[in-house]
């Protein structure tokens, strides 16, 4: 289980959270790369935040970033939308 909590109902579906983790796991940026996907209906404008906690295709599982201080996009977020577990909403 990925030590992530996401509130998405924050989300601005700005994707730089995605760009983060890209960064983190490939040293590029790129949406694709990332564990980290926001799907935005652009009909209802509804956000979801999906953690992948295993790979699939390009995309690596969440490893919480391991080796940084704190998860890049918990610290890049500028909405709170991706906070630490336990951490309250």
């Amino acid at each position: 289980m990925t030590a992530l909590k996401t509130i998405p109902e924050r989300c601005a579906a700005c994707y730089i959270c995605e760009l983060a983790c890209s960064f983190h796991h490939e040293g590029v940026f790129g949406r694709r790369l990332s564990s980290v996907e926001i799907r935005k209906d652009a009909p209802t404008g509804k956000v979801a935040i999906a953690i992948h906690e295993a790979g699939a295709g390009l995309r690596r599982a969440c490893d919480a970033c391991e080796g940084e201080p704190k998860p890049l996009c918990i610290i890049w977020c500028p909405v709170s939308a991706i906070v630490g577990r336990g951490a309250r909403p």
